[in-house]
């Protein structure tokens, strides 16, 4: 992280249990450790309720927590550019960089650019529901942002749901399913690969489809390059269903609504010291049952 001056937000989630402590222990301990490198202020933010604007003029983040939060923070700071450093508080830590324990340590590596950018895809969605006439924009870049992936799945109904899809704007066809993931290659080692999907490196510009407990349509696997532009149009004999962004349910949407999905104009950035396929061997790990090997290990 070399600059003239580090301004950096410490994010955390109220409900992660022990995140706002050490985040406020990150923001105490940074003028510090930065004061040998470069100028260092440092700011405890929550994330929940966090609007983006909040983080305009911060040259980097930190987040504590799990996953989740560090989706969550993923979504906030790749619009604006903003470097994330991950802290691990969680149970999977498939994003995170660092443990809490190792923190102290760690850190001042960090703050001396002792680093490299792992820069992640993005999604971007929008809708287009019957009788709107216009896509729904609910980002400033109009659409709906996901690290992971955009899942349309079924509602409170009991059958599948129907899903024409097109790539860009040319018929690929029709898949009756519980949902249908659109997956970015980080993304691939969440409820894509949970559902048979394929496990993509990070590097690799890609996009993955994967059908949920299909019933008809064409192959369950699909991988597609990642400026291609994925159409998703949904209809259901139930009075809904659903879209998920990063597992988070978004919209109840009518039967009929088109979901186009992109690669987002913006990539998260992670700041990282582990080598390139560090995930595949914390996946591996997770697999033949060893849930928690330390971040650093080599294996």
């Amino acid at each position: 992280m070399n600059a003239a001056t580090l301004a950096v937000a410490a994010l955390y989630y109220p409900a992660k249990a022990g995140a706002a402590a050490l985040a406020e222990h990150i923001a105490a301990e940074l003028p510090r450790i930065g004061a040998a490198t470069a100028p260092t202020t440092a700011r405890v933010l929550s994330l929940h309720g966090l609007q983006p604007d909040a983080l305009r003029g911060y040259t980097h983040a930190i987040v504590v927590g799990g996953d989740g939060s560090i989706l969550g923070a993923a979504r906030l700071c790749a619009p604006l550019g903003i470097p994330l450093l991950p802290v691990q508080l969680g149970q999977l830590g498939l994003l995170a960089e660092v443990e809490a324990q190792d923190l102290d340590t760690a850190l001042p590596h960090y703050l001396r650019g002792e680093c490299w950018r792992d820069a992640r895809l993005m999604l971007t969605a929008t809708l287009d529901a019957p009788g709107d006439g216009q896509p729904a924009s609910v980002e400033e870049d109009g659409g709906i942002p996901a690290l992971n992936e955009i899942v349309a799945a079924r509602g409170v109904s009991s059958g599948p749901i129907c899903i024409d899809i097109a790539f860009g704007g040319r018929p690929y066809g029709t898949v009756w399913a519980d949902a249908l993931i659109v997956a970015t290659p980080t993304g691939s080692s969440a409820y894509t690969r949970s559902a048979g999907g394929p496990i993509i490196h990070p590097a690799v510009a890609s996009l993955s489809l994967t059908a949920v407990a299909p019933q008809s349509g064409p192959p369950q696997i699909l991988v597609i390059p990642a400026d291609e532009t994925v159409e998703l149009h949904v209809t259901t004999d139930a009075h809904d269903w659903v879209l998920l962004a990063d597992g988070l349910v978004h919209s109840q949407l009518p039967s009929g609504t088109t979901v186009t999905v992109r690669r987002a104009p913006h990539d998260a950035i992670f700041l990282r010291r582990g080598d390139r396929y560090r995930l595949q061997r914390r996946l591996r790990d997770l697999l033949v049952g060893n849930p928690r090997p330390r971040l650093g290990a080599s294996g």
